[in-house]
C-alpha cells in the first residue's frame, strides 16, 4: 500500500499522542518511571502480512488484544516475544520464583499493560474523530502471530497499521509491536480526516 510520508507521519504523530497518555497511566500504576516510543511503523493489507508474518514472528508471541467497533471497526493487538513479555513483567515488580503464580503474574501484568496502550491509541483515534467506540473486554493468548492474522474475523483487504514499539524501563529496552487493524472503512475514515485537516491548513498530502 503506497500512501504518502505526511499521511505516515500524521498516522505516527495520532500513535504516539496515544502513546505518551500510556505512559503517564503505566507510571501510575507501577510506580516507575516508563516511555514508550515508536521508531517505526508499516502500513499493510491483511492479506500481505498474513503472508509475511511467519518471518517477522517466526517463534510464539504472547498477545493482548481486543476488537472494538462504532466509528471504527476492527481489532488491536500488541505482541511480545515470550522471553521479552516475561522480561517485561519482571522489571514491572512482578518477579517469582512460583511457575504457577508467575503464570498468573504475567497474565495479569501483561494484560493491564496492552490494555493500557492498546485504549490509548485507539481511543486518540476516536477522539480525533470525535465520536464513539465500543470496547471488548481485552484478552491474553499465547499465539502462532501467521494463525492470529489470517484466522481474524476482518476482510482480506482490511488494512493494519503495525508500529514497532519500544519500552523503556528502569534503563532497559522491551521491545513489541502493536497491530491496529482497521475495516477497509475505518481506515478511509482515518485517511479522510488527516486529508481534510491537510486542506484546512493549505498542504495536499
Amino acid at each position: 500500500m503506497i500512501l504518502t510520508p505526511q499521511v505516515y507521519d500524521s498516522i505516527r504523530e495520532i500513535i504516539n499522542m496515544g502513546m505518551g497518555q500510556s505512559a503517564g497511566l503505566l507510571n501510575e500504576m507501577f510506580n516507575t518511571h516508563i516511555t514508550i516510543k515508536i521508531p517505526d511503523i508499516r502500513v499493510f493489507l491483511k492479506e500481505e502480512l498474513g503472508n509475511t508474518a511467519s518471518q517477522l514472528w517466526p517463534e510464539g508471541v504472547s498477545v493482548v488484544w481486543f476488537p472494538f467497533s462504532g466509528a471504527l471497526e476492527g481489532m488491536s493487538y500488541i505482541l511480545f516475544q515470550s522471553n521479552i513479555a516475561s522480561r517485561l513483567v519482571d522489571l514491572l515488580g512482578g518477579d517469582t520464583t512460583d511457575d504457577s503464580v508467575m503464570d498468573l503474574i504475567k497474565i495479569g501484568a501483561l494484560i493491564e499493560v496492552g490494555n493500557i496502550v492498546l485504549n490509548g491509541v485507539v481511543g486518540t483515534m476516536v477522539n480525533i474523530l470525535n465520536a464513539r467506540l465500543n470496547y471488548a473486554v481485552p484478552d491474553y493468548h499465547e499465539a502462532i502471530a501467521s494463525q492470529l492474522i489470517s484466522e481474524n474475523r476482518l476482510e482480506p483487504n482490511a488494512i493494519i497499521i503495525m508500529a514497532k514499539t519500544c519500552f523503556e524501563i528502569k534503563g532497559h529496552l522491551i521491545n513489541g509491536d502493536m497491530l491496529i487493524c482497521l475495516q477497509p472503512g475505518s481506515f478511509d475514515t482515518i485517511i479522510k480526516y488527516i486529508n481534510d485537516m491537510f486542506k484546512t491548513y493549505g498542504e495536499t498530502p
